[in-house]
């Protein structure tokens, strides 16, 4: 799948005022990387993004001993509110069209 078919897919799937759940599984021992999963909760079914969100947004995804999920560098703040941002930012053009809350 490509960057543009991810975006689509998750334009169709993801509207704004939606909220995307985010699921800490790994910080690297340095506490400068950390991989992180997307969900999304439609009609009480959990459905999982990680993948078309690392596409769409070209940022790599951890490996499965970790815990899998996207990596996403730095610190010093919210990074899976940072996440959810920026693909906000990719799919409306407004990285605030998107709600963040952690799992």
């Amino acid at each position: 799948m490509t960057k543009e078919e991810a975006i689509k897919r998750l334009k169709e799937e993801i509207k704004k005022g939606d909220t995307l759940w985010t699921q800490l599984n790994h910080v690297s021992q340095s506490g400068m990387m950390r991989h992180i999963s997307v969900r999304q909760i439609k009609k009480d079914y959990p459905l999982d993004w990680t993948r078309l969100v690392s596409l769409a947004l070209d940022w790599k995804e951890g490996k499965n001993r970790c815990g899998g999920g996207i990596k996403v560098g730095g610190c010093g703040m919210d990074m899976g509110f940072h996440l959810v941002y920026t693909l906000s930012e990719v799919l409306y053009d407004d990285g605030y069209a998107i709600k963040h809350s952690w799992l």
